[in-house]
């Protein structure tokens, strides 16, 4: 199990968290000089896109799609125009949308389709199976002590790895009662059950800091993650898919 000290827990990462600068048109790049980074998050009834086109590799330039240049997905019957929009503070810039399904075995398409040069029609991936918890049981927020022992139980409906990252978000002692947030994640083969405590998560070094004056907030999530097929017209990249379900807790001292 792997610990790390956040301000920010997010179940499962569909940023890029190195940037480059500024942007660059798509007009003046061929097709074999856009890279292309896609993430897509299914959980419940919805499925997210998210995909970042840079030039100059991963770290490079967003590419900003000119007139006639068009980035499309289709899933479920529906094929849906991806509209860019800033990430991360404006640190950078994504094409993403959303489709209110989530079916697994269906297969999902990315499309980018160009004026002047050639089309990327071949990138696609197939939505795993959905994650399905069955303890703690209920839809609402589950109560346990920080060193309680908690047991996720899913259905074994999955071959392949399986990820749990917890998260535990709690007041800081100090006069601004900040927040403090931690986070722990494993990667097992998927047997349907992990058993954790939210104290496991705290680096050593920071128990001290938590003011047991206050409850916490914790979350765990099982993650599924499968990587897909990118049309070899793009400069590299990846496609990949999460398929998760998260529960909430109140953690008490």
């Amino acid at each position: 199990m792997s610990k790390r000290k956040f301000f920010f827990f997010i179940p499962w990462v569909l940023l890029v968290v190195n940037c480059g600068g500024g942007s660059v048109d798509s007009s003046d790049l061929k097709t074999q000089g856009i890279h292309a980074t896609v993430r897509i998050g299914a959980s419940e009834s919805t499925t997210y896109v998210d995909a970042r086109l840079t030039a100059g590799g991963p770290n490079g330039s967003d590419v900003e799609l000119s007139l006639g240049d068009r980035l499309t997905a289709t899933a479920y019957g529906e094929t849906k125009l991806l509209r860019r929009e800033p990430q991360l503070f404006g640190a950078y810039d994504s094409y993403i949308v959303e489709f209110q399904d989530n079916i697994p075995g269906e297969v999902l398409r990315l499309n980018l389709s160009r004026e002047s040069d050639p089309d990327a029609p071949n990138s696609y991936i197939t939505i795993p199976a959905t994650v399905n918890v069955t303890a703690p049981s209920g839809d609402g927020v589950t109560t346990v002590a920080i060193d309680e022992t908690v047991d996720l139980v899913w259905d074994r409906n999955y071959e392949g790895d399986v990820t749990i990252l917890v998260g535990l978000s709690c007041t800081a002692l100090g006069e601004g009662k900040e927040r403090i947030s931690f986070s722990s994640d494993t990667t097992i083969s998927d047997q349907g059950s992990f058993s954790f405590t939210f104290f496991e998560s705290v680096d050593v070094d920071s128990r001290n800091e938590i003011d047991t004056d206050y409850d916490c907030e914790g979350r765990a999530s099982i993650e599924r993650l499968e990587e897909g097929v990118l049309d070899p017209n793009f400069d590299g990249g990846n496609i990949k898919i999460s398929q998760y379900a998260a529960v909430k807790f109140v953690v008490y001292h």
